[in-house]
């Protein structure tokens, strides 16, 4: 397989692009996890704020698994075209069907409504390396793709990989790794947990709570996801650290 980097037309006419990536602190289980798992627009956004607009399952992998999930996006690349995003279809498909140097693969077949983006192929294929994961990516499209579009969406699948490392790890530990209630997050005199709390018909909800230095009173209650979290209240993650909950500790 290639290591060749950037886009190229290959000898049966079809264009491939392709881009290596080094994503730090962001392991290959996080990335196993990420891609059933976007599933609402204002994750996506936060893949790439900029370009991504909108995401919505079609099939959704709670279904019948990864193998047949069918999602709907809507994105621009690298910021075109100008006259507005472009609209794609995206079915994940059996792996070991894949030709791959890497360990964990991500294959996919898309198509857009632009016939000329139709019939396209990605993967991303990963493995682990020290303090991080080592990812290429390849897209594979028809002849007839503009040449234009194909080096923006390099640009792009760049850009969007790079994103990762700033909230794939955050995102991950506060939903798989972390038990409920027994860790929080912590930046000076600012604690952030994640509890059950009932709304006025008693039903329960997960919610991240924002205190200020472990007071009776809570300043913030957010919505239920990191994500809206981060939106809501200008957060970067990366400045904030994992901590056990002390036996007793009021949260």
């Amino acid at each position: 397989m290639s290591g060749h980097e950037g886009y190229t037309k290959l000898s049966d006419g079809r264009w491939k692009i392709t881009a290596n990536h080094t994503l730090q602190a962001a392991t290959p289980e996080m990335l196993d996890w990420w891609w059933d798992h976007i599933d609402t627009t204002e994750r996506y956004r936060l893949w790439h704020p900029t370009d991504h607009v909108s995401f919505e399952w079609v099939v959704p992998p709670t279904l019948n698994g990864h193998v047949g999930a069918i999602h709907r996006v809507q994105e621009f690349f690298n910021g075109t075209p100008a006259e507005g995003p472009v609209a794609l279809e995206i079915r994940w498909e059996d792996p070991t069907q894949a030709e791959t140097h890497y360990s964990h693969v991500l294959l996919a077949t898309g198509r857009g409504v632009q016939e000329s983006m139709q019939n396209a192929t990605l993967m991303h294929e990963y493995e682990e390396m020290p303090n991080g994961t080592r990812m290429r990516s390849h897209f594979w499209f028809p002849s007839q793709a503009p040449e234009p579009a194909l080096a923006a969406l390099y640009q792009h699948n760049r850009q969007e990989m790079a994103r990762l490392p700033a909230f794939l790890p955050w995102l991950y530990q506060s939903e798989v790794e972390l038990p409920l209630g027994k860790r929080y997050f912590t930046l000076g005199d600012q604690r952030i947990t994640r509890e059950r709390i009932s709304d006025s018909s008693g039903h329960a909800h997960l919610q991240y709570r924002l205190w200020d230095n472990w007071h009776e009173q809570v300043y913030h209650i957010t919505a239920s996801s990191v994500p809206l979290l981060l939106a809501s209240q200008q957060i970067e993650l990366t400045q904030w650290s994992w901590h056990l909950l002390e036996e007793g500790k009021h949260k």
